[in-house]
This record gives C-alpha cells, sequence and structure tokens, in this order.
C-alpha cells in the first residue's frame, strides 16, 4: 500500500485594523499524514495549486482572506485550501 503525505493546516487569522500598522495574525497547527474531507465542497477554494514546498501552501492560506484550512500533498507537491474551518469537516489519519 503506497501513503501519499499530507499536511493539514489550520489557520486562525486576525486583522488589527489600525489605519497606520495594519497586522495580521495567525495560528498555525500542522498535522502530518492526514487527510481533510470538507463539509461542503463548496468551500473549497482551489482544486489543488502547484507549489514547492510546505511554507508556500502556509504562504498561499495565510494571505487568502477566505482560507481557513489548507492541505499540502507533499507527493504531488500541491497545496488545497478551503473556506471551513477544520472543525466543519473531517480530519482522516492516512496511516
Amino acid at each position: 500500500m503506497f501513503l501519499e503525505k499530507f499536511y493539514i493546516l489550520f489557520l486562525f487569522i486576525s486583522i488589527n485594523d489600525s489605519r497606520l500598522f495594519p497586522i495580521r495574525f495567525s495560528h498555525i497547527d500542522l498535522l502530518s499524514d492526514h487527510s481533510y474531507i470538507p463539509a461542503h465542497l463548496q468551500n473549497q477554494l482551489n482544486l489543488g495549486e502547484s507549489t514547492n514546498d510546505l511554507l508556500t501552501c502556509i504562504y498561499l492560506c495565510q494571505n487568502d482572506d477566505y482560507c481557513r484550512t489548507a492541505v499540502f500533498d507533499e507527493l504531488n507537491m500541491q497545496c488545497t485550501l478551503f473556506e471551513e474551518c477544520s472543525t466543519v469537516g473531517r480530519i482522516v489519519s492516512q496511516i
């Protein structure tokens, strides 16, 4: 059996609405060897964008105002973004 390695990113983003210093804060949790099944497919923001690494996937989600959960497929080097929080869908272990 061949297992793909996935990372699920949970981003909690808050935006400071200061006029002088707009700051975006985020909290990231990583789960290795897990997959995410969204509760609603319409909450998927992209079809799996090609990325170079996990950090690029984090950057894509962190800089998308609608992204709350991202899945990085290490084997295919793809990043899939979701609008829903990870607690809405299901997290499934790949092991």
